[in-house]
């Protein structure tokens, strides 16, 4: 408007052009955000968290899109109406001014296009902070969905790393005790105990981090697709942050896990060579046994153990088992293979022989 007195019949043209132009700018924009939307969360996860999260600013555009799409039919109807009044293409006024009998109606339409100016730029206004606001919540919603998938892959190798980890524990533990049964109440078997226990506990950690990521899968895909409580979609994105985090905590430990079972196996094994070779003399002055019999004091340990024999009538059922085979047995085993192999080997040069004989005539 120049002023209260003057109106020009090209005086909102340029105005509306532009208003115009933003109108179907920001109507692209929503509908490209619209499509996203019902891509990542469709009808069956509009309960979820993370939709719900963006819910009203989501409706909030969708709003002004509604209102803003009004302005362009009442921009039609009132410039022309506008338009017409400064005549034709034969008879036009650049302007009208308070003297001319127009005056009113164009006064009054003036407003009317002026208040549908400013009513769609103020919905415009607010467009810039709720499409910035769903677009990250697109992008970090995009970001649950590949961690969601990335760390579904992880726990498929983790799960074979787990039930391998368990077969050497569980391996390693048995041997241990077969080893170290005889000398379970000696203070020698302590070190190799504690051992054990330590390899033991970490595998429970590596098992129980395991499932705890099956866990934050189900979280994740409860924030994408699950029906969310009251009042969950404010706490959203601050309950996933920590999830993340914890994730790359838990990640860290299980990835060094194979290393550290590698390091705790190994001196386990070593103790258990050493209980192998176990040299009674010498364990009888490491345990320090104490005992009273007859009132006299007993500090030494014998090379046997007593057990009650298995056809006694009294007592529970004894099915007693070697603990210890030792070495003999594998130097068995050794002997074994190094004759089958010089058994092949023989054959092999009694048949090549026999077959040079033959080709020679």
């Amino acid at each position: 408007m120049l002023s209260g007195q003057n109106y020009k019949s090209n005086q909102f043209s340029l105005r509306i052009d532009e208003v115009t132009s933003l109108i179907k700018e920001t109507e692209s924009k929503f509908k490209n955000l619209d499509k996203s939307l019902k891509k990542q969360f469709p009808a069956t996860s509009r309960n979820s968290p993370i939709y719900l999260s963006m819910e009203i600013q989501y409706g909030e555009f969708g709003e002004i899109i509604d209102r803003i799409n009004t302005a362009g039919p009442l921009f039609k109807k009132n410039g022309r109406a506008y338009e017409k009044l400064f005549g034709g293409p034969f008879k036009r006024m650049d302007q009208i001014t308070s003297e001319d009998e127009e005056f009113p109606e164009v006064k009054q339409l003036a407003n009317k296009i002026e208040s549908i100016i400013t009513s769609v730029s103020e919905d415009l206004s607010h467009v810039g902070a709720l499409e910035n606001f769903l677009i990250e919540s697109l992008r970090r919603s995009e970001e649950v969905f590949e961690l969601n998938k990335e760390l579904k892959k992880e726990i498929s190798s983790f799960s074979r790393d787990v039930e391998r980890s368990r077969k050497i524990v569980n391996s390693t533990e048995s041997r241990f005790n077969d080893a170290s049964g005889w000398l379970r109440n000696y203070p020698v078997f302590n070190e190799g105990e504690a051992i054990r226990k330590d390899l033991r506990s970490r595998y429970e950690s590596y098992s129980n981090n395991q499932t705890e990521l099956q866990n934050m899968v189900k979280q994740m895909n409860y924030f994408l697709s699950g029906s969310a409580n009251q009042g969950e979609e404010e706490t959203v994105w601050e309950l996933f942050d920590q999830l993340n985090d914890k994730k790359i905590q838990i990640i860290s430990k299980m990835v060094s896990f194979p290393d550290i079972l590698v390091d705790q196996v190994e001196k386990l094994e070593d103790n258990i060579t050493r209980l192998q070779k176990i040299d009674i003399n010498e364990v009888s002055k490491l345990t320090k046994i104490k005992l009273f019999e007859n009132n006299y004091f007993i500090q030494s340990l014998f090379p046997y153990v007593i057990r009650l024999s298995p056809e006694s009538d009294h007592g529970y059922i004894r099915n007693w088992k070697l603990l210890n085979s030792g070495e003999n047995v594998h130097i068995g085993y050794a002997f074994q293979w190094f004759a089958f192999a010089a058994t092949l080997l023989v054959i092999y040069f009694v048949m090549n022989i026999k077959k040079k004989i033959k080709k020679n005539g």
